[in-house]
């Protein structure tokens, strides 16, 4: 197939997906933006993943917690090496949301503020985080998802999304990597009883 004919187009395009309901699931709002920032872990992760085998510490990522590790780096054959479906309740990986406003820069590891799982002033309850895949017409599809809800007396704003993967590494074990920050075009207030939806998506175009 020419690639002339992808001159005006990506081959290769991601995007956010933000949705807002109420109790009784009825769409309040719904927002999409082009993904804008996959951080330097993104990149050195997936090099190291293609380089050799699961032990063979080819490059080096930043932790969430701002600690530089080995990967890939695994303590077996059956442990995560860069999962993305976190349990509902967990805020380690998985898609995350934060209130933070700073802008993003390549070699960000944390979401400016995240908002912590719970029914608290400023959380929210997570579920847990789904990834699913098509094949349509001309190009395959991979979604990644996850809703958190507000059971709490008091409005929470979203003004940033991320998206982070776990790891079980033979030395530290449980370690997290966050791959994608974005600020929101427009921060979403999540008032009392309504949950939102963030949902990434990429298209491979053929």
């Amino acid at each position: 197939m020419p690639m002339w004919k992808y001159i005006d187009n990506i081959l290769v395009r991601g995007w956010l997906e933000i949705e807002l309901r109420g109790e009784d699931k009825e769409l309040i709002y719904k927002h999409r933006q082009p993904v804008k920032s996959f951080v330097a872990n993104w990149t050195k992760a997936l090099y190291g993943l293609m380089y050799d085998d699961c032990r063979s510490k080819a490059v080096t990522l930043r932790d969430t917690g701002g600690t530089d590790r080995a990967y890939p780096n695994l303590s077996d054959y059956y442990r995560p090496i860069f999962k993305v479906t976190a349990p509902a309740g967990n805020t380690e990986y998985g898609i995350l949301f934060g209130y933070g406003t700073a802008s993003k820069t390549i070699n960000d590891y944390f979401l400016g503020a995240l908002i912590t799982h719970g029914t608290g002033a400023n959380q929210l309850d997570y579920a847990d985080t789904g990834i699913t895949w098509e094949i349509a017409d001309d190009r395959g599809i991979l979604y990644i998802s996850r809703t958190a809800s507000n059971y709490g007396s008091d409005d929470v704003t979203i003004t940033e999304v991320g998206l982070a993967f776990y790891e079980a590494d033979v030395d530290y074990y449980d370690l997290y990597f966050l791959i994608l920050a974005d600020l929101l075009d427009t921060s979403v207030v999540v008032s009392p009883s309504l949950s939102i939806t963030a949902r990434y998506k990429f298209e491979f175009l053929f």
